[in-house]
């Protein structure tokens, strides 16, 4: 049998732990438009993962903007690779990727569920190197 899977094409990272500092790997997406969550949370409800509830989070920033975000694992064995040499070296706020999401079970002695991980990234497009641009002027 087929692992569920949902394709989220041309997310917006906000944030990228790439070291596993204990509590594995992540990213962040930017999840304010509103079809981003319907797709994440209908992936959700239809495969009951995490109870059947998405839990997107709310962050305003000094300016006072808030964007809605939503925080994914990556699996141990995520390959990350990209449009023209792209890679996870190039995983940071602004970054355009596409990202295959999966289901699997666990049951430990905290109790068991469906949880969600991202198995592969695909980099569309990177994020500005702010500093990089200041200094290459």
């Amino acid at each position: 049998m087929e692992k569920p899977e949902l394709i989220i094409k041309n997310a917006k990272i906000i944030f990228a732990e790439l070291e596993d500092n204990g509590f594995g790997r992540n990213i962040v997406i930017d999840v304010t438009d509103k079809e981003y969550q319907d797709l994440i949370q209908d992936f959700y409800k239809a495969y009951k993962v995490a109870g059947g509830k998405a839990k997107f989070k709310d962050y305003t920033n000094k300016d006072g903007q808030t964007t809605k975000q939503f925080t994914i694992k990556l699996s141990d064995f995520c390959d990350i690779e990209g449009k023209d040499g792209l890679g996870a070296k190039d995983l940071r706020y602004g970054t355009i990727v596409n990202i295959l999401l999966t289901t699997y079970e666990w049951d430990n002695k905290f109790g068991k569920g469906i949880s969600a991980r991202a198995q592969d990234l695909y980099v569309v497009k990177a994020g500005v190197k702010t500093n990089m641009a200041k200094l290459a002027e």
